[in-house]
């Protein structure tokens, strides 16, 4: 449907409602302003309920883009010549915003109309989406967070159900709270938050359903990250504690399928994982840690934790942190929670089998876990330890997938001892491979696009789309950096014609060409 070549409206297609949808997409093309007009004309006979709907619809956008002359007349009629929307034109405009999916729109038109007549005419209207049009909406908006129109439309939600009874709409409204004081206005946004607020927190309830419909649409790490970047450190203080952590609770772990069926390619990264840790193992020698000697944690290890497994096989003393560990560490209580993790555990040997053997055969080491502790929790909050408590932190492939680097970072500084060290090695959002995708060839780079979306890798990871020079700020509030190594990528080298370096310019050469960065930095 091209706006270009709008439908002749004698007699009105029978699909005008798809029209209509589509363009909804450019709602102020000018071309559709006579098209618009000459609809309310043609369709002034039509009474069923399909066209009171979208004549409502139509009216409405007509005053608010284009010409309120144009159509003041038809809503007048429609509403008892009543200056301000009744409650039919009301249920009408509702009905129409929740078929359309132009709640966006429609709360744009309200929040910018500059005529007074159609002011008045909103006066009390509520834009309030129906039940079964949150998800999609909610999905627009978490991919647009920043976005002039996600603010418009937050702002018209959070006031629109302020005295609106429906339970429903209450993990919505907390989670629209926090999003608008994180990411727009921390005055407002705590404002509409005190509500919910008991004593300064939320009730345990609404933390567990705010986990439960962030973890439904994967967006928990989404919101997380708004929070721990908020520019205003007084608002993060607030909304932090409000906020689950990513920790899966252990019982929902365990309650779940033996399935460990996306490790078993995971032999292939073997000899990657060995020979990371041999740097590891060298960088901690060179900084003056004697690992056999020294007390080192372990961050964001995930599933396999290789280098936990490895300082084990040394019998070096170990602790790993993270939000998803090996079944062997999973909190248990009582009989059956055992018996849940031995099954799992049984499933995961099978599974992991074959890696365990490649790294032993590549790093020379045989892993073992006897002296290995791993503590599911989540590093950016409070890890169960003293402070000052390792001479060394480790964190491999670990900060581009928290929601929270500089919290990381704060309790990593905290469990170490003064002048301990922190080792960190990652892939940079910025490299070639930095989305972890298979499609690098096709269009290089393209997770670098603002609107392109990236914000998981293709198994479900988050990335927080760091750039270098962010890392670089975060690290030096906590340490003093001692090596900062990018390692290049030839193929990267390659691939950066002159075209693609003008295309990409905001980036540095040095970030577009990484393959992966070493850090080594020393507790202040």
């Amino acid at each position: 449907m091209d706006i270009k070549n709008l439908p002749p409206l004698s007699p009105i297609p029978d699909n005008i409602a798809e029209y209509l949808q589509n363009f909804l997409q450019t709602p102020a093309d000018p071309a559709l302003e006579d098209w618009l007009a000459e609809l309310l004309r043609a369709s002034s006979h039509i009474a069923t309920a399909d066209a009171l709907r979208w004549r409502v619809l139509v009216m409405v956008w007509l005053a608010a883009e284009f010409d309120i002359e144009k159509s003041w007349q038809y809503l007048m009629w429609f509403n008892m010549n009543e200056p301000v929307m009744g409650d039919q034109v009301a249920e009408l405009l509702t009905e129409a915003a929740d078929e359309f999916g132009c709640h966006l729109q429609l709360a744009h038109w309200i929040a910018h109309t500059t005529d007074e007549r159609l002011k008045t005419f909103f006066t009390g209207y509520k834009n309030i989406p129906g039940a079964r049009q949150f998800p999609p909406l909610m999905d627009w908006l978490f991919a647009h967070p920043t976005d002039p129109r996600t603010k418009t439309w937050l702002a018209g939600f959070l006031r629109d159900t302020v005295d609106h009874p429906a339970p429903t709409l209450r993990g919505w409204r907390i989670l629209a709270a926090i999003w608008f004081a994180a990411v727009f206005d921390a005055g407002k946004g705590l404002e509409y938050l005190q509500e919910f607020l008991e004593d300064g927190a939320l009730s345990e309830d609404d933390c567990e359903k705010l986990a439960a419909r962030l973890r439904e649409h994967h967006r928990l790490d989404a919101v997380r990250q708004w929070v721990a970047e908020c520019p205003r450190a007084e608002t993060r203080a607030i909304l932090r504690p409000l906020l689950p952590d990513a920790v899966q609770p252990a019982a929902e772990t365990l309650a779940a399928p033996a399935d460990f069926s996306g490790l078993d390619a995971s032999a292939d990264r073997a000899a990657a994982d060995a020979a990371a840790h041999r740097n590891v193992l060298s960088r901690l020698t060179q900084a003056g840690i004697k690992p056999d000697a020294a007390h080192i944690l372990a961050v964001g290890g995930g599933m396999l934790a290789p280098d936990a497994a490895l300082f084990g096989g040394q019998k070096i003393r170990v602790t790993g942190v993270d939000t998803i560990v090996p079944p062997a560490f999973l909190p248990v209580e009582g009989i059956k929670a055992q018996l849940k993790r031995n099954r799992l555990k049984g499933a995961w040997k099978s599974a992991t089998a074959d890696y365990y053997r490649a790294l032993a055969e590549k790093s020379g080491i045989k892993p073992k876990w006897k002296s290995v502790n791993i503590i599911l929790a989540d590093p950016a909050a409070t890890i169960p330890a003293p402070d000052g408590t390792f001479d060394a932190a480790v964190c491999r492939d670990f900060l581009p997938h928290t929601p929270d680097v500089s919290g990381v970072l704060a309790e990593v500084a905290r469990l170490l001892k003064p002048g301990g060290v922190f080792i960190a090695e990652f892939v940079p959002f910025t490299a070639l491979g930095g989305a972890f995708s298979a499609e690098i060839a096709e269009s290089p780079w393209a997770h670098l696009d603002v609107d392109s979306g990236v914000h998981t890798t293709p198994d479900g990871r988050w990335l927080n789309r760091w750039r270098l020079s962010q890392y670089q700020a975060a690290l030096v509030e906590f340490f003093e950096i001692e090596q900062w190594q990018i390692e290049k990528d030839p193929r990267a080298a390659e691939l950066l014609s002159p075209r693609l370096a003008g295309l990409l310019e905001r980036f540095a050469p040095e970030e577009l060409t990484a393959a992966r960065l070493w850090v080594v930095a020393r507790k202040r």
